[in-house]
């Protein structure tokens, strides 16, 4: 099976809590995707919200630079792509194609000019929030004021991230920020978030928010994040979260989401649905979206197409 997946939390996981990206007990591993045909992979770096300024700018430096080790230590099995042409050539490798994200525009600390230092090291999207409030936006949770919109210094990073052809990710933002945001002349993403019409959450996507998303020809990643509410346990939770990722993938086609939609697991963020817990498992949610209707060729496009031709055009 070919994938592209548009979110996931693991080099965090490496960078807090020790491993690596060859094999490890996380739900991304090169070793769980040896099973896939063709692999892009966007590894995001998560900037707790604990932190903000200079020490969150460290923490991105650190993760980077296990980023960095990580590249030279798998070079045979995993390679860091910038451009179509870059990726075209690692898929033809046999590689893993990683992409580098940053969630959380606090990783700047609030200073533009690390932006520079962003695209040098290869950044192709950054989440402008997380679920709270920084010096960018506000988030969909936890936001002071709640309904507080992109601000000032936000205003000015979207001109810069044009500038430097690094994709905004409006995951994570609340309305007025996601609105704000699609104002501007930038690549758009949505790299995990789903519909608010399946499981009403503020973390999700409103139907109007889904439609303008598709009339951009932004991508929308379909993810385990939020599914429902977590109560149950076993193989009943498991037929549940299955059946939500469905209702929400019906629900994206419904919107006309045939061209955007994409996979954006946030494997190692959130609990992975039971029997879906790493890479080398995504099939199975294939052959379940695919039993209840879903046809090949859509298939195809949300597990590898969509993201792969969005990023051809855009980077």
């Amino acid at each position: 099976m070919k994938l592209f997946d548009l979110h996931c939390d693991t080099l965090d996981e490496c960078f807090d809590h020790g491993g690596n990206l060859a094999l490890n007990h996380y739900g991304v591993s090169l070793e769980t995707g040896r099973a896939l045909e063709n692999w892009a992979q966007v590894f995001a770096i998560w900037i707790p919200y604990t932190l903000s300024g200079d020490s969150a700018w460290a923490y991105y430096q650190g993760a980077k630079a296990l980023f960095r080790r990580e590249l030279a230590a798998h070079e045979s099995r995993l390679t860091q792509v910038c451009t179509g042409a870059e990726l075209n050539a690692a898929l033809a490798a046999g590689k893993c194609a990683g992409i580098l994200a940053v969630e959380n525009a606090s990783a700047i600390g609030g200073d533009l000019r690390r932006l520079e230092q962003l695209a040098h090291d290869g950044v192709k999207i950054l989440t402008l929030t997380w679920n709270g409030e920084n010096e960018v936006a506000c988030g969909a949770l936890h936001s002071t004021p709640r309904g507080g919109g992109l601000k000032p210094f936000g205003r000015q990073l979207l001109r810069e991230l044009s500038a430097l052809n690094i994709a905004a990710d409006v995951s994570h933002l609340n309305a007025r920020s996601f609105w704000d945001a699609m104002q501007f002349d930038v690549p758009i993403i949505a790299s995990h978030s789903n519909c608010r019409a399946v499981y009403d959450h503020p973390r999700a996507l409103s139907d109007a928010q889904i439609r303008a998303l598709v009339d951009r020809g932004a991508p929308v990643g379909l993810t385990f994040a939020y599914l429902r509410s977590r109560q149950g346990h076993g193989a009943f939770a498991a037929r549940r979260d299955r059946a939500a990722l469905y209702k929400n993938t019906a629900h994206f086609l419904q919107l006309g989401a045939q061209n955007t939609l994409c996979l954006g697991t946030d494997y190692d963020g959130t609990p992975a649905p039971q029997g879906l817990e790493t890479t080398n498992r995504l099939p199975l949610l294939r052959d379940c979206l695919s039993r209840r209707g879903v046809d090949n060729t859509t298939l195809e496009n949300i597990f590898f197409g969509n993201a792969y031709r969005w990023f051809m055009r855009t980077f």
